[in-house]
């Protein structure tokens, strides 16, 4: 099923893919900065050790192994666009949390353990979302160039290729 109507929109693909492209840009270099972010601020802030650094950097992480599985049954069940606006500003509002915390002094290992545990588990339902919403956005003959172009994550320069230059890399199937 197709969405697109009017324009092509920057990568050629539709103004609804252009818009969640351009949204999905933001969510993983926003998800990239907390990856290294956090870390550097438990270091250079709250003198931690390496092994909380490793716990800390095991939380990001432990949410696919701990809800993966059943994250993809329940989003097949729920809209997608919503677990996607939702598992972003969920994730914005705990990373909220940090500075706040900081501000007021009162920032620790704990709390960074428990907001990267979170934004964790809300980055498994946006990237489960966000696979299961991209067929809605294009047809079923752009789905490879569409998911090219969303692949590279963090890659921002290999992102801004156009669909029609996309092809002689990933044929139409």
């Amino acid at each position: 099923m197709t969405t697109v109507s009017g324009s092509r929109g920057i990568t050629g693909l539709g103004t609804d893919f252009g818009r969640f492209w351009a949204s999905d840009t933001v969510s993983v270099l926003g998800t990239q900065v907390t990856v290294v972010a956090l870390p550097v601020l438990a270091v250079s802030q709250l003198n931690a050790t390496t092994a909380e650094v490793g716990v800390l950097v095991a939380a990001q992480e432990a949410a696919w192994l701990l809800i993966g599985l059943p994250a993809g049954a329940w989003v097949d069940r729920w809209r997608r666009r919503r677990v996607l606006m939702w598992s972003d500003i969920g994730r914005g509002l705990l990373l909220f949390s940090i500075p706040a915390a900081a501000g007021a002094r009162t920032l620790t290992m704990t709390q960074l353990w428990l907001v990267s545990l979170a934004v964790g588990a809300l980055t498994v339902f946006s990237l489960i979302a966000g696979q299961a919403y991209l067929p809605s956005l294009v047809g079923r003959d752009e789905l490879v160039a569409a998911g090219f172009v969303l692949v590279p994550c963090g890659l921002l320069p290999t992102r801004l290729w156009r669909a029609e230059e996309l092809e002689d890399i990933a044929p139409a199937q």
